[in-house]
Order: C-alpha cells, then sequence, then structure tokens
C-alpha cells in the first residue's frame, strides 16, 4: 500500500535508501569518490528531515506490512 510517511519512518527510509542504491552504483561504476552527490553517498537521516520538515516535500513510501520497500520524495 502507498501512503504518506511519518518522521517516524524516516530511519527506516534512509536504510531503504541506502540498501537499494549500490546496485545501479555498482553497474554504472559509481562510487563515493567520483560521485558524492549520488543518493546512495549523499543521504542521511538529517537530510532527509530536514526536507520532510523544513522543505515541506512530499514523501509517499509503498510498503508491505509495515515496511518501507520503495520510496518517493515530491519537491515543488
Amino acid at each position: 500500500m502507498i501512503k504518506r510517511i511519518l518522521i517516524a519512518h524516516i530511519p527506516q527510509c534512509t536504510n531503504l535508501i541506502r540498501r537499494n542504491s549500490p546496485t545501479p552504483a555498482d553497474s554504472f561504476g559509481i562510487t563515493e569518490q567520483n560521485a558524492p552527490r549520488f543518493t546512495a553517498f549523499a543521504v542521511s537521516e538529517e537530510k532527509l528531515l530536514k526536507q520532510f520538515t523544513e522543505e515541506n516535500r512530499s514523501m509517499y513510501a509503498y510498503f508491505v506490512g509495515k515496511t518501507p520497500i520503495e520510496l518517493y520524495s515530491l519537491s515543488r
């Protein structure tokens, strides 16, 4: 089910991004040294929390049970 995330989901979503991003990074030879702003290397709980609270980004996740398995962050 897709639903809006809560602040409590930020740690899970951070882990989700870090866990899912290495596959494309590996496929294309992307490393933290040659692309430090690539999502897998640049995301942090603090950054997501700032986007959620200060930038008022709409964030949604696809959940299986209580676990988010895909994140969508929308900015204006």
